[in-house]
């Protein structure tokens, strides 16, 4: 009688972790894909608009030079890319050389419309 019952409760436990999704019978559960992977892979539509603050920072360990700006972005409907220099500090060569650069480099894809080049894809 003890057997019957013990052989009882067990099938209860099992058939509850079934229904609840926790046992899939005979099949493996491969291990989820990476939550990166899953973020690159989705298909958006490409922003038209937007406006946002960045901090950007740069070092340069071997002339011990460090520099930052924060800076206003903004993309327009008309597809007109925009940035504003609210604050900065530290070293102007790395202000100028790196992170200028860098803003004018994303202002000229966009007027370009070369959208390929900024997208959070694999191939990036």
């Amino acid at each position: 009688m003890r057997a019957i019952t013990l052989a009882l409760g067990l099938l209860i436990i099992i058939f509850q972790a079934a229904a609840n999704g926790q046992v899939s019978g005979a099949s493996v559960q491969l291990p989820p894909q990476s939550l990166t992977s899953k973020f690159i892979t989705t298909q958006v539509e490409p922003l038209r608009q937007f406006r946002a603050l960045r901090h950007l920072e740069a070092t340069n360990r071997r002339f011990n030079k460090h520099g930052w700006m924060d800076v206003r972005t903004e993309l327009s409907p008309e597809n007109h890319f925009s940035f504003e220099v609210l604050a900065e500090g530290g070293s102007s060569y790395i202000r100028k050389k790196v992170l200028l650069p860098i803003l004018e480099g994303e202002r000229e894809i966009v007027s370009r419309g070369d959208s390929t080049r900024t997208a959070l894809t694999p191939g990036n």
